[in-house]
């Protein structure tokens, strides 16, 4: 199924930036320690829809996607 949402044009590299804020702030050390041993996939490695799923901040972010037909 195609998401309702899309990243808005030039939106990209600021929802990143803003997911990896939120997520820096409440990091642990021994959450670090994880990261450091196991990795991560990181937010530039994830794919839109996955960034889509994660934002919150839909108004700034995001816009409709205009070429999914929804069943209302």
């Amino acid at each position: 199924m195609m998401n309702v949402y899309k990243i808005k044009e030039g939106m990209r590299d600021q929802l990143v930036n803003t997911l990896v804020e939120v997520e820096w702030d409440q990091l642990t050390d021994s959450m670090i320690r994880e990261i450091l041993l196991d990795g991560c996939e990181g937010w530039r490695n994830m794919s839109d829809e996955e960034l889509i799923e994660y934002c919150e901040d839909k108004e700034t972010f995001l816009e409709e996607n205009k070429n999914v037909k929804t069943n209302i």
